[in-house]
């Protein structure tokens, strides 16, 4: 499928793995290519987008807040010690919240879920890879739904606007959740995009 899809596009998902591994999700889901549309800025999803008002930073942070970000690792603690933020603190903090050892017993609730996955997780990995990050279901439909977009208007490429146009018509993702909340009204979105592309045109 991808063999379709525009240089643009094809940054679209780069950059979606990219805020994925940022966020330290273990996935790419539509709010990840949500994500990768808008920080595309040369493709025409992210100036239709923008024009909407859906703002990038808004988007990010509505990601925070419905999935939150992964375990910071070693490196990433360093990090932010450097920048003033005492890890030590945080967990004392958590604790105080959420009793003692909170986090140890979060550790020790993905190690039991790691062992019952057993045998397929380390199938899924030796076929992946350690690196790989998978789309989601729903991220798969996404992709899947902007080559039928594509075609379905005449054109031979997948640029960012098909993908957008498949975020929209997926309807039920992350990234869905987010672009109803930013206040955008799906169908005036869908029909800005096949305005401003066209049958047979190459935007990108």
């Amino acid at each position: 499928m991808f063999q379709r899809f525009t240089h643009s596009a094809r940054q679209v998902v780069v950059l979606a793995q990219a805020e994925a591994r940022s966020l330290r999700h273990n996935h790419i889901g539509t709010e990840h290519l949500l994500l990768g549309l808008l920080g595309e800025t040369e493709g025409l999803a992210a100036r239709i987008l923008n024009e909407l008002g859906v703002d990038r930073d808004d988007v990010h942070q509505g990601v925070v807040d419905y999935a939150g970000a992964g375990p910071v690792n070693q490196p990433d603690a360093v990090a932010l010690d450097a920048i003033g933020i005492d890890l030590d603190a945080v967990r004392r903090r958590v604790e105080e919240a959420f009793g003692p050892n909170a986090l140890e017993r979060t550790r020790a609730a993905r190690a039991r879920t790691e062992k019952h996955r057993g045998v397929r997780a380390r199938r899924h990995r030796r076929s992946c890879g350690e690196g790989h990050i998978a789309f989601t279901p729903r991220a798969k439909k996404t992709l899947e739904l902007s080559l039928r977009e594509a075609l379905a208007l005449g054109h031979g490429y997948v640029g960012t606007e098909h993908i957008l146009l498949g975020v929209l018509r997926e309807g039920q993702g992350l990234a869905a959740l987010l672009l109803s909340r930013s206040g955008i009204d799906f169908d005036l979105a869908r029909r800005r995009i096949v305005e401003e592309i066209g049958p047979d045109s190459n935007a990108g």
